[in-house]
């Protein structure tokens, strides 16, 4: 699959989800709130997404998820 391909790693279902909010420019407050999770942890699960997509900001992060990463960013959960 092309995002585990430009991936070092595979991401984790928590990861493609706080990837599935980042792409649609949520904050990490917002995603946090929305995964009812703590802005901490979500800094950490964007840390390790810009890691594993060998970014260096959201804003590239953000191209890679929407270009590689079969998630549905108009569903909601």
């Amino acid at each position: 699959m092309a995002a585990d391909k430009c991936a070092r790693e595979p991401l984790t279902p928590k990861e493609r989800q706080v990837a599935r909010w980042l792409a649609q420019a949520k904050t990490n407050w917002e995603i946090g709130t929305i995964l009812g999770i703590s802005t901490r942890t979500v800094e950490k699960h964007v840390e390790n997404l810009l890691r594993k997509l060998n970014v260096e900001n959201r804003t590239a992060a953000a191209l890679e998820i929407v270009r590689y990463l079969p998630v549905d960013l108009t569903e909601l959960e």
